[in-house]
């Protein structure tokens, strides 16, 4: 994003002037406390990577197509290239590289969800993931997918680091509730936390809940 963070005062949200941990700190949650942590980063998003091939978007999209991959010519999204469909990422650049878009044998159009700014119990619908491509994944690897490209946004500026406190399943029915910390610039260097649950219904539908 260009900003300097040497010599910046740092605090958290609620006034502390404590510098906040960097984002991947191993000490941040207790042993045990996370059944898996993810850490998103501007400076390796979708967005940075896109500026980096030549590409332009003045700020995260709002809406990811869904389309027919051609890999001849479509490059990968690095951020979420370990998730893969038969063995094919799922993320790719359109070849204007102004967008990310998503093989259309996985998804259905996706929306971006702002996860710091859901109030509780808020309800955001992000889109449907194809039962196929559902089944073989896992719902786990639909989460990390939508964290990695942005479809699930979980910070301002600089990036979050969030832990997965719990899973659920019943009849078809997926629900991950996660917490963490999102660190973003206002003179100073500031961290603040956020709580929301992801949930997939049996017919694939993606939506992010407020906590």
């Amino acid at each position: 994003m260009g900003w300097a963070l040497a010599g910046l005062v740092a605090g958290s949200s609620s006034g502390c002037a404590a510098r906040p941990l960097a984002l991947d700190d191993p000490e941040r949650w207790p042993s045990g406390a996370c059944v898996a942590r993810f850490t998103v980063a501007h400076g390796d998003s979708p967005l940075a990577e896109l500026r980096e091939l030549g590409g332009w978007r003045d700020d995260f999209q709002d809406r990811f197509p869904a389309a027919i991959i051609d890999a001849s010519v479509q490059r990968p999204v690095t951020a979420s290239a370990t998730v893969r469909l038969h063995d094919q990422p799922i993320a790719w650049f359109s070849r204007t590289l102004d967008a990310v878009v998503l093989d259309g044998a996985a998804f259905a159009p996706l929306h971006r969800a702002d996860a710091t700014q859901l109030e509780l119990e808020e309800r955001r619908v992000v889109g449907r993931v194809v039962a196929h491509a559902r089944e073989a994944l896992g719902d786990r690897a639909v989460l990390e997918l939508l964290l990695r490209i942005d479809a699930i946004h979980g910070y301002w500026h600089l990036g979050a680091d969030l832990c997965l406190t719990h899973e659920h399943e019943a009849d078809g029915a997926y629900r991950a509730e996660l917490r963490g910390v999102h660190q973003y610039l206002s003179k100073r260097l500031h961290e603040a936390s956020l709580a929301f649950a992801v949930e997939i219904d049996a017919h694939g539908e993606i939506a992010v809940v407020g906590r």
